[in-house]
Parts: C-alpha cells; structure tokens; sequence
C-alpha cells in the first residue's frame, strides 16, 4: 500500500457566488462550499467529515461514503501550466486533503490510512462537477479533469478522531 502525506487541511461554508457568463442559467447565482480555507492546528474529523466542513448539494456530495475528499498535490504543477489557473494550488478542487506521494493511480477503492487519531477508507473516485468550471470561470475544467484522471478521491471515516 502506498504512503503519502498530508500538506493541507481545509473545510468551507456555504456561500452565495455569482455565476459566470458563460454559465447560461436562470439564476445569476450559485450556492457553493467549493471554497475551502485551510486550518492551522487539529481539527475533529467524524463520520460526516471535518468539523466545519459543509455541502451545499448534499444529494451529490457528503453522507458517510463521501465523507472527506483527497486529492493529489502532485496534480498543481500541470494545472498553473494553463491560462487563467495560474494561481490554483491546494483547495484548488475542493478538497479537504491535499496529499503528497498519493494519486489517482497509486490509490485504490478501500485502501486504508492513518492520520493522527483517524482511520480513513478510499471509498470512490470523485465524479468532477459542474461546479470546478464555475470556480475557476473554465468551462471545460470537468472535462479536462475527466480525460487527465485528475480528479480526486473520497474516503469514508472508519474511526473518528483528531
């Protein structure tokens, strides 16, 4: 099994954001938690995720089997390569792990890892949505994710903890 590190730590609120003006919908806005802050220090981790950690499509994203999403810091290189994403680093997609020496193709569904006091399990792959195009104002990010593999990963909470 492979080892990696964590490099961030990170959780948001919901909020209310305006929509590109590519994105044609009826609504000038969207409702998102996309935008996570990293923390300093500890932070409570349980069956639902990270204390302070929230979804605003909780029919898509969060429950236990989605409980945190991971996702590879080895991937921020190849995004600052294009226009416009210049600035992406960790939190760029949403995750609340940004890990080191772990990615899509070293991590498999029910893979096991430690994190001080937490067990984590690597339930699914992350299905990109909509709502990467909207943050970073590409619209074709979901696809560009999908055809690189880059997408993340989430993991469900064996044993909660700190």
């Amino acid at each position: 099994m492979s080892t990696g590190k964590i490099v961030s730590v990170r959780v948001g609120r919901i909020r209310e954001l305006p929509r590109p003006a590519w994105d044609h919908h009826e609504q000038r806005t969207w409702h998102s938690a996309y935008g996570k802050d990293e923390i300093a220090g500890r932070v409570r981790v349980g069956t639902l995720g990270l204390d302070g950690d929230e979804q605003a499509d909780k029919r898509h994203h969060g429950g236990p089997q989605m409980a945190v999403l991971a996702y590879s810091a080895g991937h921020y290189p190849h995004w600052r390569e294009m226009r416009g994403l210049e600035s992406m680093g960790p939190g760029g997609f949403a995750e609340n792990l940004t890990v080191d020496g772990l990615d899509e193709g070293s991590v498999c569904v029910g893979d096991v890892y430690e994190a001080g006091g937490v067990t984590l399990q690597v339930s699914q792959p992350r299905g990109p949505c909509a709502a990467i195009s909207r943050w970073w104002n590409e619209p074709d990010m979901v696809k560009r994710s999908t055809e690189t593999s880059r997408t993340g990963w989430y993991l469900r909470v064996l044993r909660e903890g700190v």
